[in-house]
């Protein structure tokens, strides 16, 4: 009976401790079964974080990438330009703006940097050379004043040696009287012109004014002026003459202006002539200015005779009451010459007169125009004329023009221009002359 309740005793305490094993194993499995929920939570949130580090890691890749491709900069390099943020919402929206302004800009040039260090070496260079040139021109500045002051000294000292000489000659040719040159500006000597004073009662002598250029490409112009004081009576002879054998042009202009006193007569001459086996051409453009006072005189007389390739003429005439004005002009043109000139004449006093005639021939495939317009301003008379001979592939445009201004005021002008007669050619033909010697002969008396 005791060992019955002993196996009872211990039946019960192992019961007890099978109950206490039973309970520690059902805890055991719920641990486990919340320890397995856990483990494929914490699975998944291992796969979740794998895949953000994987999505990560190529973010930051392409990050990379983007800096060295766009900014060619490396991570160090962007990390040592890292500024920390303190807002992180303040600096997106910065990003934003930065974004915006950036599109607005268009297309960014990634290669400015090198093309900016390019152009600044060559700018550097540049402005090294242009420091050089301004320099250099400073320095012939500074000679071109050191010769122009000693150039101004020898022709002041010069031209008052020429301007003596030249009063004690023209008291010997004209037997009296007074002649003197004086400049216009006489403190610009190296660009003044010359004013040529005839005194008044002078009589019966000349003035010759030569111009000879020989140079190519070379121009000038010329500027005299001519005062004649009352009752003087005298000649004025201008010649030009141009000799170019280069390849480039030569060209001279001369301004003639004459101041013509009461009572005083003058002879105007002007005689121009060019040559040369070069290619330049030769030009010449001169100008006369004519002041007329009351019963003043002027007997102009103008020559052209080939080997001027171009040529423009302007004559302009103011005439008091009593003054006269004749013009002669003579042009002869070939190749393919080009000449023209103008006449303009105020006729402002009671009695003036002009007679402005211009005989020409146009040869080959030269090209002339005369143009000539009288005013008559005042009971006077005017006569405008154009003669002309065209031959070959010319051309002549005449344009006479007359305004009359005065209810007295008696204006005429004739043009023609045709060709040489065959019957002219012919009948010196017979005489034993070719045909080019027969129209040269047509030619010389029709401009005589």
């Amino acid at each position: 009976r005791e060992h019955i309740q002993s196996l009872g005793e211990e039946i019960a305490q192992k019961t007890q401790e099978r109950d206490r094993c039973e309970g520690e194993t059902t805890q055991l499995r719920q641990e486990e079964k919340a320890l397995s929920a856990k483990r494929e939570s914490l699975s998944g949130e291992l796969a979740r974080l794998e895949e953000r580090y994987s999505t990560m890691s190529g973010e930051s890749e392409n990050i990379l990438a983007k800096m060295w491709d766009e900014y060619e900069i490396t991570k160090t390099e962007a990390a040592a330009l890292a500024i920390p943020l303190t807002d992180p919402q303040a600096a997106q929206r910065r990003l934003g703006e930065l974004k915006n302004r950036i599109r607005s800009l268009g297309t960014v040039n990634v290669a400015a940097i090198e093309e900016y260090k390019e152009v600044a070496e060559r700018y550097n260079f540049y402005r090294t050379q242009i420091d050089d040139v301004e320099r250099s021109k400073e320095e012939l500045g500074k000679l071109i004043r050191d010769l122009s002051e000693e150039m101004s000294r020898i022709f002041l000292e010069k031209f008052a040696a020429i301007n003596y000489h030249f009063g004690v000659i023209f008291t010997e040719l004209f037997g009296g009287g007074r002649g003197e040159l004086k400049l216009t500006d006489p403190t610009l000597p190296l660009e003044t012109g010359i004013d040529i004073f005839v005194s008044a009662g002078t009589r019966g002598e000349s003035v010759h004014i030569p111009v000879v250029i020989t140079k190519s490409d070379y121009r000038e112009t010329v500027y005299n002026d001519f005062y004649v004081g009352e009752g003087a009576d005298v000649t004025i002879i201008a010649g030009c003459g141009i000799h170019n054998c280069g390849l480039s042009d030569s060209e001279h202009s001369g301004v003639h202006t004459f101041h013509i006193a009461r009572g005083a007569r003058v002879k105007y001459v002007e005689r121009h002539y060019a040559d040369g086996d070069g290619n330049g051409k030769n030009i010449m453009n001169p100008a006369s200015v004519l002041y007329l006072a009351e019963d003043a005189y002027l007997d102009m007389e103008t020559t052209q005779i080939k080997g001027v390739d171009s040529t423009m003429r302007s004559t302009r005439a103011e005439l008091k009451a009593g003054a006269q004005l004749v013009v002669r002009e003579k042009i002869y043109t070939h190749g393919s010459q080009r000449a023209e000139t103008s006449f303009t004449v105020d006729l402002n006093g009671a009695g003036a007169a002009a007679d402005v005639v211009s005989r020409s021939v146009a040869s080959e495939r030269s090209v002339q125009k005369f143009v000539s317009f009288i005013n008559g301003n005042a009971p006077s008379r005017g006569h405008t004329e154009c003669d002309a001979i065209i031959m070959g592939d010319a051309k002549i445009l005449a344009v006479p023009q007359l305004e009359a201004n005065h209810v007295d005021a008696a204006l005429i002008h004739e043009a023609a221009i045709g060709k040489i007669a065959g019957e002219q050619i012919t009948k010196l033909m017979t005489l034993g002359l070719t045909e080019e010697e027969a129209e040269e002969q047509i030619i010389n008396g029709f401009l005589k």
